[in-house]
């Protein structure tokens, strides 16, 4: 017998059989003692407990009141697209099931074989599954050095944000490239590097605000994407950024004074290229890092801006 997990496990029970939802929370609290069953009849109900609570399973049937059939694993995985679902169906013969999987549920229980040891093992492997699945998105998705998006993922969320935002909105793309980060890596070596460039991430999202997109391209470049922004905002931004990450860091022992050039472009509303876009803030920080090697040649005529500007409209082609 499979001894029951140490730390609780939050399920959500959507089922309109009271009955059989008591019977369903036994063998849940039977196989893990600690669990906590929040026990609802509707999607409407369900709604609120997935608001307010960190769940790590859901269990459906998939004929309740305001809901029937597929219909309703699909209302459920969209409603909890970060948790295993699995669903309760009436007879193994149900195609229903399958077709849930193949929606996106980890697996399903037959109403009239459960037991505990079914229940215990389903709960088990739909959770395992579930979480290898999370972990091969992660890797698809996301930079592995820094946890930051990766840039397909910026891509695709650029384009939506784009065609998706309020009207008359801008989008602000700020392009991050760490100056002579080469020596870095030449003088200090490879681990230093590659924690230098994740102090960059951090800072980064701590200067982000809710809502905003930060990726790693490659190498030593950034892309920060901040909506709803004006000319001004971006200046600031930008400027918190640069003194951000020009202030001292130590690592591995060693002290680094890092710096970077930044460009930003600013999207109207016709503007719906994302790789355009982030061509635009590219160009810009390169423009940006051309006139700070002038100044370090002709330091009287120095600008203190810490970024080229784009404002990028609706030409988006030659």
């Amino acid at each position: 017998m499979e001894s029951a997990e140490s730390e609780p496990l939050r399920v959500l029970l959507v089922e309109d059989d009271m009955a059989f939802a008591a019977v369903v929370a036994a063998l849940v609290r039977s196989a893990y003692p600690e669990a906590v069953v929040f026990a609802v009849e509707t999607l409407e109900a369900a709604k609120r407990i997935v608001s307010e609570t960190d769940l790590e399973l859901v269990i459906t049937d998939l004929d309740i009141p305001d809901s029937a059939g597929l219909d309703t694993a699909q209302a459920v995985l969209e409603m909890v697209n970060r948790t295993p679902v699995v669903v309760l169906t009436g007879n193994a013969e149900d195609d229903l099931g399958a077709a849930a999987i193949r929606a996106g549920a980890q697996d399903y229980l037959v109403k009239d074989d459960l037991d505990r040891r079914t229940l215990q093992r389903t709960i088990r492997y739909s959770r395992e599954r579930f979480g290898l699945t999370e972990e091969l998105l992660v890797r698809s998705t996301h930079d592995s050095l820094t946890g930051l998006l990766n840039r397909s993922s910026l891509n695709e969320k650029l384009a939506h944000r784009l065609t998706k935002r309020a009207h008359g909105e801008l989008v602000e793309v700020i392009f991050v490239d760490v100056d002579q980060f080469k020596q870095v890596n030449d003088i200090y070596g490879h681990s230093v590097g590659d924690q230098a460039l994740i102090h960059v991430a951090r800072v980064l999202e701590r200067s982000s605000r809710s809502g905003d997109i930060v990726a790693r391209l490659a190498g030593d470049e950034f892309v920060l994407v901040a909506q709803g922004s004006t000319s001004d905002g971006a200046t600031s931004l930008s400027r918190r950024i640069t003194n951000a990450l020009s202030q001292p860091v130590t690592i591995e022992g060693a002290q680094l004074q890092l710096s970077v050039s930044l460009g930003v472009a600013i999207a109207d509303e016709n503007v719906t290229d994302a790789d355009w876009l982030i061509g635009q803030a590219d160009a810009a920080m390169y423009c940006a890092k051309r006139d700070r090697a002038y100044a370090d040649d002709f330091p009287e005529q120095k600008d203190s801006s810490p970024s080229e500007t784009i404002a990028a409209s609706g030409s988006q082609r030659p």
